[in-house]
């Protein structure tokens, strides 16, 4: 499979999809709309069977018009996405990998939610770019039950409440990350937050 995440260079438009086979052998498609004007960054990564590493690539296209650049800040808050309240806790910093965990709750009665589905394989995606989009990571989440055993993402598991994801930040600096998780009545959700490496137990960001 092939991840492309399209976004423009101020972080504040972002889309995930999946380009899929032409039917001549190498080519794969897809069709974007793109939301604003301005200049777009189209990264990909797949990975050719057998191999232990991803195959990366990187494009720059620009969609003519006018439109305002907005600085990117700092938003640590907790957001609610279709009745699901979304929370991010974790301490990141740079020279050794940072815990990030997502945390979610039914925005109406405040209970955990525990019936989370996995999406494309894993129990959730996290993409991360940084200011200036200098670099780009994509990473797959992973779930826990009471007793501390992962749970793998098979067809039919039951997730949450919590999922957590592993990442390096190279830099300080102020980043943007971007949550993807599938709920039980097989709807996707987006969560962002934007945050440097150097939280101290924050609750996050989305939108």
């Amino acid at each position: 499979m092939i991840h492309l995440v399209a976004m423009r260079d101020d972080l504040t438009e972002f889309q995930h999809v999946h380009p899929q086979p032409t039917g001549t052998p190498g080519e794969f498609a897809v069709d974007i709309t793109f939301a604003k004007p301005g200049r777009y960054v189209l990264n990909s990564d797949l990975r050719r069977r057998g191999a232990m590493s991803d195959i990366v690539f990187r494009q720059y296209v620009t969609v003519q018009g006018t439109a305002e650049s907005i600085p990117l800040v700092e938003d640590r808050s907790a957001k609610v996405i279709d009745g699901v309240r979304v929370e991010l806790d974790g301490v990141a910093h740079v020279g050794g990998p940072s815990e990030l965990e997502f945390h979610f709750t039914d925005a109406q009665t405040g209970a955990p939610m525990t019936d989370l589905k996995p999406y494309l394989s894993a129990a959730g995606h996290l993409i991360v770019a940084s200011q200036g989009l200098y670099t780009i990571d994509h990473g797959h989440g992973e779930a826990f039950d009471a007793s501390g055993s992962e749970l793998w993402a098979m067809p039919g598991a039951s997730l949450g409440p919590d999922i957590s994801f592993h990442h390096r930040f190279g830099a300080p600096g102020l980043y943007k990350l971007w949550g993807q998780f599938q709920t039980a009545s097989g709807q996707i959700i987006t969560a962002n937050a934007r945050s440097p490496p150097r939280w101290r137990r924050s609750q996050a960001w989305l939108r």
